[in-house]
């Protein structure tokens, strides 16, 4: 009877060191469980959060990027403005260009005057003083003032004739009268008429209108036109000269 109480017993042991051996096991198992788990969690919200970081990173480069064409678009225009400034501030009758061209030649409007006096085919200038512009370039070299330069009290005139093959007709049906007269001795203007003289519009030639090629001398006509108008096409425009000897008649 001790015998088989004493097996009992060691049976009740053995079986109570298995379950707790089991419960320990489990327990480490879970655990192992639970800290992968938690351990993909972490890489994944680190995994989130490097990512957001890569982004903030590539938004701040393309930020200071943008901020850097900003300075430079910005540097651009000051450098602009200021070669603007010191073209105006160098300007008294014309630029500093156009000064050292002149004063290359002093003489040049006395010989452009005898051009006009006395060769028939050169065109004329219709000045009312024909030595006002020698004393004006002879002024500029000492940078005197005070000399009459404006309106030679030229007139308008026939200069040319403007035409277009296109399909699609202006306000002019395409075929303009180009009148221009000279300002003063670096500027000119010019209007257009319809060839068709019932058809009663007039359209002054402004830079504003004008796309390309500008026309501002009337002795410097370009071959072709295209304008920003709606009373125009914006196709080419063909431009044909009246001879130059015909402007000594007076055409409007």
């Amino acid at each position: 009877m001790v015998k088989k109480t004493s097996k009992n017993y060691n049976i009740y042991v053995i079986i109570t060191i298995l379950i707790i051996f089991f419960i320990i096991l489990f327990y480490l198992f879970y655990n192992n469980y639970k800290l992968k788990k938690e351990n993909q969690f972490f890489k994944k919200s680190n995994s989130t959060i490097n990512n957001d970081l890569i982004m903030e990173k590539e938004n701040n480069t393309n930020y200071y990027n943008q901020i850097f064409d900003y300075k430079k678009e910005n540097d651009e225009i000051l450098s602009r403005y200021n070669s603007l400034q010191s073209e105006y501030d160098n300007k008294v009758c014309m630029s500093v260009s156009e000064f050292n061209k002149l004063k290359s030649n002093r003489n040049d409007t006395i010989n452009r005057d005898y051009r006009v006096l006395y060769d028939e085919l050169y065109p004329p200038l219709n000045r009312s003083d024909t030595n006002n512009h020698t004393n004006l370039a002879n002024n500029i070299m000492t940078r005197n003032m005070y000399i009459k330069t404006n309106n030679v009290d030229d007139t308008y005139r026939l200069v040319a004739y403007v035409t277009s093959n296109s399909d699609n007709k202006d306000i002019g049906n395409n075929s303009w009268k180009l009148f221009g007269r000279q300002k003063d001795r670096h500027r000119s203007e010019f209007y257009m008429t319809p060839t068709n003289n019932n058809n009663d519009v007039k359209i002054p030639l402004t830079d504003n209108i004008i796309v390309g090629e500008k026309v501002r001398d009337i002795y410097a006509i370009p071959n072709t036109l295209q304008f920003n108008s709606p009373m125009l096409n914006s196709d080419v425009y063909e431009v044909t000269e009246v001879p130059k000897a015909d402007l000594t008649s007076n055409y409007i």
